[in-house]
C-alpha cells in the first residue's frame, strides 16, 4: 500500500504483520485517491510497520507531550514518537523517524497487533502520526498543514481557512450546491512553495462534507471566515494576517529549526497571495457576492 500527499509518496512496509485495507475503517477518506498522479512525486518515504521489539528511548531528550495522545522524544537526528492508548500502561506503539534519511519505523506492541489482525483497529500510520510526519518534511520544504476548506475556482485554488466551528464545511457545501465546482478538502490543505508559486494541495483528511481530492492548484487568495449577520470581504494587513494565519497552520512548536523555517514560509505566503477576512450568513446570497468580488478583484 502507498499514500502520496503534496507530491509526498509514503511508500508501507509491513513485517510480520497484518494491515487491514482504509475502506471499513475510516482512516482516509474514500474520495480520496491514494497513488494520485505520480509524475507529481518528489518524495518518497519509506513507512516500516513491524511487530519487533520497540526501540528504548529512555535518557532520551523530550521534546513534547501532548498530555494524552502522544509524547516525543530526539537523540541525534532521529525521533521517537511514542502513542499512547489508555487502557495501556505501556506504549501501544513507537515511531522512529528520520528525516533525513526520509525513513519511519513504527514499532506496533501486541496489543496493536491483536487488534489489527481483527480488523477493529486503525492503520498504524492513522491521526495523528501521520500529520506530525508530513509536518516535519513540509517545515523542512517552505510548505504546511492549515486548517481550511480549498475551492478549485477557473483551475486555481481559493482558500477558507477557520478554526473548528468556523464553517469551513459550511461554506464548502453552499459554494458546491451554488456552483457545481469541487473543492479540494473541506477541512485541511497542505500549502507549499513550488518554484514561483504556492500549491495548494487535498489531503485525505476530510471534514463533514467528505471533500478530499488527490489534486493541486495553484493558490489564488487566502479568506480567513467567521460567520456573521451580513457577508462582507474585507483586506487584512500583514500584521491581522499573520494573527488569522498562525492559529489555522500546523507549525511544529516543539522544534526550533523547524518553527524558523516555518516563519520563513509564513512571511513568504504571506507577501505572495492577497489575504482577507469573510465574514458570511449561511444563505445563496454569499455565492453571488463572492463571485462578484472574485470578478473585480482577480480577472485580468
Amino acid at each position: 500500500m502507498q499514500i502520496s500527499i503534496a507530491g509526498y509518496l509514503f511508500k508501507f512496509i509491513p513485517e510480520n504483520i497484518v494491515l487491514q485495507g482504509t475502506g471499513d475503517n475510516h482512516w482516509l477518506s474514500e474520495n480520496y485517491s491514494l497513488s494520485g498522479d505520480l509524475s507529481k512525486v518528489h518524495t518518497v518515504i519509506e513507512v516500516r510497520i513491524t511487530s519487533e521489539k520497540m526501540p528504548d528511548y529512555s535518557g532520551f531528550n523530550r521534546f513534547f507531550d501532548s498530555g494524552e495522545s502522544w509524547t516525543g522524544y530526539k537523540t541525534g537526528d532521529a525521533y521517537y514518537i511514542v502513542d499512547h492508548h489508555p487502557s495501556l500502561v505501556a506504549p501501544a506503539m513507537v515511531s522512529v523517524l528520520q528525516p533525513e534519511r526520509k525513513s519511519v519505523t513504527v514499532y506496533c506492541s501486541e496489543f496493536i497487533v491483536q487488534k489489527l489482525e481483527n480488523g477493529d483497529f486503525l492503520h498504524p500510520f492513522s491521526y495523528p502520526l501521520d500529520q506530525v510526519i508530513l509536518s516535519f518534511f513540509l517545515a523542512d520544504n517552505m510548505g504546511g498543514i492549515i486548517h481550511s476548506s480549498g475551492w478549485l475556482h477557473d483551475g486555481q485554488a481559493l482558500l477558507f481557512p477557520g478554526v473548528s466551528g468556523a464553517g469551513k464545511s459550511t461554506i464548502a457545501r453552499l459554494i458546491k450546491k451554488a456552483t457545481g465546482e469541487a473543492f479540494l478538502s473541506d477541512d485541511r490543505v497542505v500549502l507549499s512553495k513550488q518554484g514561483s508559486q504556492i500549491m495548494a494541495s487535498g489531503t485525505p483528511w476530510a471534514g463533514e462534507e467528505g471533500d478530499a481530492l488527490n489534486m493541486s492548484a495553484p493558490l489564488q487568495g487566502l479568506f480567513f471566515i467567521e460567520q456573521g449577520s451580513a457577508n462582507y470581504v474585507q483586506s487584512l494587513s500583514p500584521i491581522e494576517s499573520i494573527k488569522r494565519l498562525m492559529p489555522v497552520l500546523t507549525v511544529p512548536w516543539y522544534d526550533e529549526a523547524r518553527v524558523i523555517k516555518m516563519m520563513d514560509f509564513c512571511d513568504h505566503l504571506l507577501k505572495s497571495v492577497p489575504v482577507f477576512s469573510l465574514t458570511f450568513t449561511k444563505n445563496t446570497a454569499l455565492i453571488d457576492q463572492l463571485l462578484a468580488f472574485l470578478n473585480n478583484n482577480f480577472k485580468e
